[in-house]
């Protein structure tokens, strides 16, 4: 007996991941609805699976990480590698061939996206090189 009360599903979003994920837009957003209940990340932290995509959190702050960027994400060992992700993908500028893609920050490195490169994660001494290096995002 509830007593009435609703009884959410286990793998109903909750704490800061179930606030980022109605931030966007709930079971209707980029993501989708939820897969899988909320986990242990490698690193610390949580993440939980959706539809398209995953969020990633780490103490007060989480991140969706989704598409081809989450394929090389995972491909190049997600957080342990990677890192955590420090701001939600964006678009990015067009290239002088007119070329238009996505990138998305990190604990270490860059992933960037075009249709005509896939999903390339930057890192280490190239990275550090770039303009993107020295406007890293972190955001609380």
């Amino acid at each position: 007996d509830n007593a009435g009360n609703t009884i959410p599903l286990c793998d109903q979003p909750f704490g800061t991941i179930g606030a980022k994920w109605n931030a966007i837009g709930g079971g209707s957003s980029v993501v989708g609805w939820p897969t899988l209940p909320e986990m242990d990340a490698k690193k610390g932290g949580r993440y939980q699976q959706f539809q398209n995509g995953i969020i990633l959190w780490k103490p007060n702050v989480a991140y969706v990480i989704r598409g081809e960027i989450l394929k090389n994400f995972w491909a190049n060992g997600g957080e342990e590698k990677v890192g955590f992700a420090t701001m939600d993908e964006a678009p990015a500028g067009t290239s002088p061939t007119g070329t238009k893609g996505q990138y998305q920050y990190f604990d270490d490195g860059v992933i960037m996206w075009s249709a005509a490169t896939g999903a390339r994660w930057i890192h280490g001494a190239i990275e550090a090189t770039t303009p993107t290096g020295s406007r890293r995002v972190n955001e609380v």
